[in-house]
């Protein structure tokens, strides 16, 4: 996605908390670093994770399950919601 692009996610029923991390990548799909980190949105909610799509009700021991672990953060769903990322 280009840089200042909205993203609807693709929701399901009616959803009142969703959980949200981005990390920004170059051209190539590569992670942009600041220092030794990813330059990443995200917050302290701890959910597994993996490149694709994928479902998973169950967070625990990611690792063990050969999934990655990133922090999320809660966004409280209102009407016309938006949420924006800015380079810290």
């Amino acid at each position: 996605m280009a840089a200042g692009q909205c993203l609807r996610p693709d929701l399901h029923g009616d959803p009142h908390r969703l959980y949200s991390y981005a990390e920004a990548v170059d051209d190539n799909g590569h992670t942009i670093r600041q220092g030794d980190a990813a330059l990443s949105w995200g917050g302290n909610v701890a959910l597994c994770t993996r490149d694709g799509k994928f479902e998973l009700s169950d967070h625990k021991d990611c690792a063990a399950r050969g999934l990655n672990t990133a922090g999320f953060a809660t966004i409280d769903v209102k009407p016309a919601t938006v949420v924006r990322f800015k380079e810290p």
